[in-house]
């Protein structure tokens, strides 16, 4: 189509919009512009309603001509700019976002749940981001989500901006710039620092910066207030040009600031810095604990050995402990995650030297801390004695802090120093040696190893079963050990979790450490003979960040510890696993069905994917009494049929149920008849 009358036309109403309208009448240019443009009018209503409105702006009796005049303008030029063409020879250009990220021009409907999200107030949002971020998180290198994002850092919705705060510490240095103008003293001066969840900015800044904003952290130390100023004192940890002056804000500041200094200064070495932390220790070891927990400073491990070496000396000689006393080997326990210093292994050794004494000296089962009664076993010192009733040793609770170092950190001083200690003192340190050859050793050589420990008498059995030698042992339990193995099915391996506490932010961080290879399978024989004498009670762990399967309420730790543990990717060992948990599952009574144990069960053997679950259901409905309809609906979803299996196992129901084998009221046999005969037309998924 030729639009040259379109733009004749435009380029005369504006010259008599120029010229003023009193000449407008008299305008044949304008006329016969007006007149060209009526072929066009009759192809297309819009160019009818341009060619009528120009045409009245030059009738005598038009009213009101400057109006209409620009009525006709006005159209024109909406038309011509939806006709408009943008044309270059020369090939486009990427705009990137920040330094390497090519922006994108996302549709505003596309990225509307994510902004609103981001935004608004109300439940599910954090899930949203999550989903959104893990599926496209290109959508971040548009303009209005970015912007979203860095104002969604002082959510209210704290778990949503925790969220926010991880992803941008992702982000590159040209986000700087607009946090910082976020964080302007103009703004804090007016309170905006009293918003919660401010600090978080600075946590960003400090992610992607380290000690390049340096400068910036000093500025924010001296003039901000509150968790801003907490945040950019513990940022001064980056460069150690700080040490000075956060050794002045240790004795100047009190309180969060005070701590938040101490915090900085625990991840940089001076001897001022060593000096201080000395002093500190001998005056309070409670008191720096949550700074120096996961300090790997070599010289730090030195201090907190010489300390804690003193106090057990001092304990010894006294052959007795106070409260006090116990309270400050507990800190000093807690001091030693991640510390394998000649010094702190010398310390290992002498409690090992000195166990027959120690095991006379027990421990305060409580103790009175800031006027609270506080009982620190249980939770602190649970996996080597699960369930004891006794007393804790000194002994034992520092055996247990060396098996979480062993976890927590991997360290071939300490993997040397738990060979001698189990070659010299025997089965104390068996666990500490099973956790390390786990790490360390081909899965046929801890088997063959460890397994005689656990129970001989099963392991002489199956080997004469296999026509190897009898094995010899002495019937220690590793169940501890094992309740800490997981199964990643993504990667196809096994590894050992251990969540750890910080101080400093009252959260579990986890810790998770690979086994040099798979478990072997005799594993899975072993652990579900009948003959094997199983713990009821032992530490058991699970990730949950790693579950695809539903715990309920009441599970047998055991049991889950198998499920736990089991090769998914194996078939045999799914079926060794699952035999078990079957005949389990057939076992369980009235007390594990009122505690939803049963549901545990089944989930486990759906994700072992048993396949002799056909008749399963049935046989224990006609066991028990006083079934539900919905109870039935659950147990027969979360087993997992097949369509063919589901169907049969309903109509077996239903036989049970017209013999009066299964007992029902009417409202829910009634029920269970409708979902029978809708579930005919259902396809299971």
């Amino acid at each position: 189509m030729n639009l040259s009358p379109l733009y004749e036309l435009r380029e005369r109403l504006a010259g008599s919009g120029i010229a003023g309208v009193n000449l407008i009448k008299e305008d044949f240019r304008l006329s016969r512009a007006i007149e060209a443009l009526e072929p066009l009018a009759k192809a297309a209503p819009v160019f009818q309603k341009i060619y009528d409105t120009a045409k009245e702006a030059i009738k005598p009796e038009c009213e009101n001509p400057t109006g209409v005049l620009l009525d006709a303008l006005a159209l024109v030029d909406a038309v011509i700019y939806t006709q408009g063409i943008t044309e270059t020879k020369k090939e486009p250009e990427k705009i990137l976002f920040g330094k390497v990220k090519e922006y994108q021009n996302i549709s505003y409907s596309v990225l509307t749940p994510l902004l609103e999200a981001l935004t608004t107030t109300g439940s599910q949002r954090l899930e949203i981001v999550k989903e959104v971020y893990q599926n496209h998180p290109e959508y971040l290198n548009d303009y209005r989500v970015f912007y979203a994002f860095v104002g969604a850092l002082s959510d209210n919705y704290t778990e949503l901006a925790e969220q926010v705060e991880e992803i941008l510490c992702k982000e590159d240095e040209t986000i700087i710039p607009i946090l910082k103008k976020e964080l302007s003293l103009k703004e804090l001066a007016t309170g905006a620092e009293k918003k919660k969840g401010m600090q978080r900015y600075v946590h960003v800044i400090e992610a992607i910066a380290k000690e390049k904003e340096n400068d910036y952290y000093l500025y924010l130390a001296e003039e901000a207030t509150k968790g801003v100023k907490q945040a950019a004192i513990e940022a001064l940890r980056h460069s150690k040009e700080n040490v000075e002056y956060l050794l002045r804000l240790v004795k100047t500041e009190r309180g969060a600031n005070k701590k938040a200094a101490q915090y900085a200064l625990s991840f940089l070495e001076s001897p001022e810095i060593f000096s201080y932390w000395e002093k500190e220790i001998k005056k309070s070891p409670d008191s720096v604990k949550e700074f120096l927990r996961f300090s790997s400073v070599r010289e730090v491990s030195d201090i907190i050995a010489k300390g804690w070496i003193e106090l057990l000396k001092q304990i010894l000689e006294k052959k007795e402990i106070t409260e006090e006393e116990f309270l400050n080997l507990y800190v000093y326990g807690e001091m030693l995650l991640g510390k394998d210093t000649e010094a702190i292994c010398e310390g290992y050794e002498f409690l090992a030297k000195e166990e027959k004494n120690f095991e006379k000296i027990i421990a305060p089962k409580q103790i009175r801390k800031d006027e609270h009664t506080i009982n620190y076993y249980g939770y602190s010192y649970s996996a080597l004695s699960v369930g004891q009733k006794r007393q804790y040793s000194i002994a034992q609770i520092f055996r247990e802090k060396l098996l979480e170092n062993l976890l927590y950190q991997e360290s071939p001083a300490l993997i040397k120093l738990i060979e001698k200690l189990y070659k010299t003192y025997g089965k104390s340190y068996a666990p500490h040696a099973f956790l390390g050859a786990l790490l360390q050793k081909k899965k046929e050589d801890v088997y063959e190893e460890f397994a005689p420990l656990i129970d001989e008498k099963v392991k002489m059995r199956i080997e004469q079963e296999e026509g190897k030698e009898k094995g010899k042992g002495d019937n220690s339990c590793f169940f501890n050990i094992l309740g800490r193995i997981q199964y990643d099915e993504k990667n196809d391996s096994h590894y050992l979790y251990q969540p750890f506490f910080d101080y400093k932010t009252s959260k579990l961080i986890p810790c998770r450490r690979p086994l040099k290879e798979k478990l072997d399978e005799k594993w899975y024989l072993f652990l579900t003979d009948s003959k094997l004498n199983k713990s009821k009670t032992f530490y058991y762990t699970y990730d949950n960040e790693n579950l695809n399967r539903q715990y309920y309420y009441g599970y047998n730790q055991y049991d889950a510890m198998l499920v736990n543990i089991t090769d998914i990717h194996s078939s045999n060992s799914r079926k060794i696993v699952g035999n078990y948990i079957y005949e389990r599952t057939l076992q369980l009574g009235e007390k594990e069905e009122k505690g939803n144990q049963i549901y545990s069960y089944y989930e486990w053997l759906r994700y072992l994917k048993w396949e002799n679950k056909q008749g399963m259901l049935v046989a224990y409905l006609k066991k028990k009494k006083n079934h539900t309809f919905w109870d039935i609906k659950r147990k027969l979803e979360i087993l997992g049929f097949t369509n063919e299996q589901f169907q049969k196992e309903l109509e077996q129901i239903i036989e049970a149920i017209n013999k009066g084998e299964i007992s029902l009221n009417d409202r829910d046999r009634d029920s269970f008849l409708k979902y029978y005969e809708t579930s005919k037309n259902t396809t299971i998924s």
